[in-house]
């Protein structure tokens, strides 16, 4: 569930007069050293972490430049998929491929998925709305193309699996298929913004970032983190099997919770201490245990009353087709107000083709900044050399009401 920008180079970055395209950024954590040029694809390690008996299904290695940013199970609980920002769909334990967007062009990136009831398909969803339907999953309609206030941040199946909803980060509901309308926050006033949505029996939940839940239609309300301090800001929601409770999981680990949801444990202060903030939760569907995912993709900062001070990434890619990546980075500043680093931006004379080009390479400053409920939320790149420029972009992750 995460909600990206994209700035693409306009042919041989003609950046004077030029429009720049706003679609979506990718920030690398230092997964790994890069290679000599410090431009090679980046590579993260996807690990679910398994608590209760959820099984643990294993890793996968992302070798291409674009986050995870939701995870589904199967229906008997023994599997996962994974999706990533450019619809990619890697699977887990006995979760079958039915296929993904991965070599699609994209409008928006995706932020999510759900699966049918018989887990032999699933719904990917972009932030703009655009539903694609994979396997036995129907398409019952989208938002793609249709203005919206906010972005959508995730999509929930309806139980029966002949529809689902989209839901905003304003807190708006969409309905398809037979889904039912059962009422939204939207046009209402938010301390945080929506990050997840889970169905009832009957009706749905929501959750914004500060852990404030809504229940809706037939869902019942069984406690919130609202009015709360939390440690870290919440992520996601799962729903319990019966319909009538919920676990939230925080991105440092911890999970809470409610009604008839069992606690399983959590991965605050665990052993070894958590290298990544987690960015989301699926549960077994017999509610016996769940996953978090560490996410090493998202930088995160600081709450003032958290421990943990975030991730300093080494590669910062702000382009989904490789023309504008700082690497090399090293960072002067890193706190929870925002933080500043040094690399290396490179420059593309796309002569004869933008493929068999020269590169050069030129400094460049990066500054996070914006902090909103512990994630940076605004980038600032300024580059040097013949061909500088200087840009400001919204950043990744689901905590920003953009």
């Amino acid at each position: 569930m995460r909600n990206m920008l994209v700035i693409r180079r306009m042919n041989a970055w003609p950046w004077v007069g030029a429009a720049i395209l706003l679609a979506a950024l990718t920030v690398v954590a230092p997964v790994h050293n890069a290679g000599a040029a410090g431009y090679d694809n980046p590579s993260s390690l996807y690990q679910p972490v398994a608590l209760g008996s959820a099984p643990n299904l294993g890793t996968r290695t992302v070798t291409y430049d674009f986050p995870v940013v939701g995870m589904a199970s199967t229906p008997d609980g023994q599997g996962l998929w994974l999706v990533s920002s450019d619809g990619g769909v890697f699977a887990f334990g006995n979760a079958v491929f039915y296929g993904s967007t991965g070599s699609l062009p994209l409008n928006q990136p995706v932020v999510g998925m759900a699966v049918t009831p018989d887990g032999k398909g699933y719904w990917l969803v972009a932030s703009d709305g655009g539903v694609f339907a994979f396997g036995d999953a129907a398409f019952y309609g989208s938002m793609g193309g249709t203005p919206l206030n906010k972005p959508i941040v995730g999509i929930t199946a309806a139980p029966d699996g002949k529809g689902y909803w989209l839901v905003a980060s304003d807190g708006g509901v969409f309905s398809f298929g037979s889904a039912a309308f059962d009422g939204s926050m939207g046009g209402k006033p938010l301390n945080a913004p929506i990050v997840g949505m889970a169905a009832a029996s009957s009706g749905y939940w929501m959750v914004a970032a500060d852990g404030g839940v809504f229940a809706f239609g037939q869902a019942p309300f069984a406690g919130s983190l609202g009015g709360q301090p939390i440690n870290a800001p919440i992520v996601g929601m799962a729903g319990a099997p019966a319909g009538d409770g919920y676990w939230l999981a925080a991105a440092d680990g911890g999970v809470f919770a409610f009604g008839h949801a069992v606690f399983h444990g959590s991965l605050v202060n665990s052993s070894p201490p958590l290298q990544y903030p987690v960015g989301s939760i699926a549960a077994q569907p017999d509610g016996g245990g769940y996953w978090l995912l560490p996410e090493p993709t998202s930088p995160v900062v600081t709450l003032s009353n958290s421990s943990w001070t975030g991730i300093e990434p080494n590669v910062v890619q702000i382009s989904g087709d490789s023309g504008n990546i700082v690497g090399n980075m090293t960072w002067s500043s890193w706190t929870n107000e925002s933080a500043v680093g040094y690399g290396l931006w490179g420059y593309d004379d796309c002569n004869p083709d933008c493929a068999a080009g020269t590169v050069t390479r030129y400094p460049a400053t990066i500054t996070f900044s914006n902090p909103s409920f512990g994630r940076f939320t605004e980038l600032t790149e300024v580059t040097t050399g013949p061909h500088a420029f200087t840009l400001t972009a919204r950043m990744p992750g689901p905590f920003f009401d953009g």
